[in-house]
């Protein structure tokens, strides 16, 4: 690609897949690697309930990347209800979080409870 000068690293910030498009940043702390929310898609609930009206707002922890420390969060909304894997939700950290990258999995909390996961959309 022809970038690779300067002496420091390129991080992929953003894909453009219509455009075909790639978004580089030359630093890992570069404000575009940085969102503070996130739809989570293929949905599994560790209770088998999934979420209940009453669980939207409330506060939880999600760990987008192996080894990085749950990061707090609300769950914003929702598009259906139960067990349906086909159901999203919205979510949203209370501050931004690094690298939340589609198709990774991220893993709900609620204190040491693990609730369940989905994939990044």
């Amino acid at each position: 690609m022809g970038i690779s000068t300067g002496g420091h690293a390129w991080y992929v910030a953003q894909k453009n897949m219509k455009k075909n498009e790639l978004i580089v940043v030359p630093k890992k702390d570069h404000p575009l690697l940085f969102t503070k929310q996130a739809m989570l898609h293929d949905l599994h609930w560790i209770c088998g309930k999934g979420l209940s009206a009453t669980d939207i707002k409330k506060k939880v922890q999600i760990q987008v990347r192996y080894r990085q420390k749950p990061e707090n969060a609300v769950i914003k909304k929702r598009s259906s209800m139960g067990q349906d894997s086909a159901s999203k939700i919205q979510i949203e950290f209370t501050k931004p979080v690094r690298a939340v990258a589609p198709g990774q999995s991220a893993v709900i909390y609620r204190g040491q409870e693990c609730l369940g996961g989905g994939v990044i959309s």
